[in-house]
């Protein structure tokens, strides 16, 4: 008997341990209590030999319960792991989902900032495209027509030696009239030194002159220096001290430059 009591301690701790399974526990218990049972039949008292079995069954009945509970103990965290591990891939897959979803609107919204950005250049560049095209033209302007003027108007000086324009700047009674002074506004594509012909004629068509002073073409001459872009420009007074220099009437007054007329105007004397 105490053989057999031996072989069934080992084949608890077996199955405890999982190194057999259930079936093969079942089959080795079983031989085990055969050859128990034979040797006891052989050797003497029935009731011993039942005791034996009931111990046996009974050793059994513990052995099974105390396995069920070794699972059910072992199953207790084996399922907490797997809700553990669950809940934690939805996490990781929640913080995923909105990195990915903060990413695309990211993306999104680089891209149509990058659109506009390569929008406004393109604008940029054909507007600067414009600007040369038109610098081109005005430099092509500026080798036979670098100045161009506006605006002729013209201021008297009295007696006095004062500037006056009681009656505008187109308007001077005659007998108040001693130098006419003449100023434009001149816009320049090519800054440097221009001599322009002030050109004074008279009611009756004739250009005004005097003899050593005047040019052939022009009542008279002055050099102006211009910079580029607009410039006002006052050019020097015809007349006299003593008046009588204009006669009364509509006078013509025209202001030339290289051959080119740049503006003409008149005034009236009353």
């Amino acid at each position: 008997m105490k053989n057999t009591s031996e072989q069934i301690e080992m084949l608890k701790n077996l199955l405890i341990a999982e190194s057999i399974s259930q079936k093969e526990y079942d089959e080795m218990l079983r031989i085990a209590l055969l050859k128990s049972e034979k040797n006891e039949v052989e050797q003497g008292d029935p009731k011993e030999n039942i005791g034996n079995q009931e111990s046996f069954t009974e050793d059994y009945a513990n052995l099974s319960k105390q396995r069920s509970e070794i699972k059910t103990n072992s199953t207790i965290p084996v399922i907490a792991g797997l809700m553990i591990l669950f809940l934690l891939g939805l996490i990781v897959f929640v913080t995923l989902f909105i990195q990915t979803k903060a990413k695309l609107n990211l993306s999104r919204n680089n891209s149509t900032e990058n659109n506009e950005i390569i929008r406004l250049i393109e604008e940029k560049e054909q507007k600067d495209q414009i600007i040369q095209n038109l610098e081109d033209q005005l430099k092509q302007i500026s080798e036979f027509q670098p100045i161009f003027g506006s605006n002729l108007d013209f201021t008297n000086t009295n007696s006095a030696g004062e500037s006056t324009n009681s009656n505008g700047k187109k308007c001077f009674r005659q007998s108040a009239i001693r130098y006419i002074y003449t100023s434009l506004n001149i816009h320049c594509l090519k800054p440097g030194k221009y001599t322009l012909e002030n050109r004074i004629y008279e009611p009756n068509g004739v250009l005004k002159r005097t003899d050593g002073y005047s040019t052939a073409n022009a009542t008279y001459e002055e050099e102006v220096e211009l910079s580029k872009g607009f410039n006002d420009v006052d050019l020097s007074g015809w007349g006299s001290e003593t008046g009588g220099t204009y006669e009364l009437g509509n006078n013509r007054v025209e202001i030339w430059c290289e051959g080119k007329l740049l503006a003409k105007s008149y005034f009236i004397v009353r």
